[in-house]
């Protein structure tokens, strides 16, 4: 995958609310929309974009060209085609292909979880779905982006020089600016 960071940077929760009634809180839970996509990489890895939209928009056509994503599926098993047909320079194409293969898709999203969060139980599609999407709406606003400035602030005042980016951190904004 050519991008730094695991996290898509389009991601949010659709139809999720989150309102104030006399001064408690109260968390409406809405489902994911139908167009909400789990895309799977070679090293089962899971993305979740909020639509087919916002992954052809973050998802690298030369990335595609080269295998990086083995699955894509809608959180109820219908299976979606990752293509570049322009090649790698080119637009990346989403498209729903009529199949639904509900099986497979809870057996990665099993392997996703047994991975990832160890000790857990494991989470059906529309569960991990909506979790991955509530989870990077409540990330706090600036993202990476904020914190590679603040580093950089912090590590050249005075210096005149600018340190190696940390591991863990990236140029990438995450879309939450």
């Amino acid at each position: 995958m050519n991008r730094t960071s695991g996290a898509p940077p389009f991601l949010g929760v659709v139809n999720f609310g989150r309102g104030m009634t006399n001064g408690a809180a109260t968390v409406i839970r809405m489902e994911p929309s139908p167009d909400t996509v789990l895309v799977f990489d070679r090293d089962e890895d899971l993305l979740v974009f909020e639509s087919f939209v916002h992954a052809t928009n973050w998802i690298e056509a030369i990335d595609v060209d080269e295998g990086e994503y083995t699955a894509a599926y809608s959180p109820d098993g219908g299976v979606w085609a990752l293509t570049s047909p322009e090649g790698p320079d080119g637009s990346v194409v989403l498209a729903r292909t009529g199949s639904v293969d509900l099986g497979d898709l809870e057996r990665r999203v099993a392997r996703y979880w047994r991975r990832h969060h160890a000790g857990q139980p494991t989470r059906d599609p529309l569960q991990t779905a909506r979790r991955i999407l509530i989870e990077r709406n409540d990330e706090p606003r600036g993202g990476r982006l904020r914190r590679v400035i603040t580093l950089l602030r912090r590590g050249t005042a005075g210096t005149g020089t600018t340190p190696p980016p940390r591991s863990d951190v990236t140029a990438q904004g995450d879309g939450n600016q």
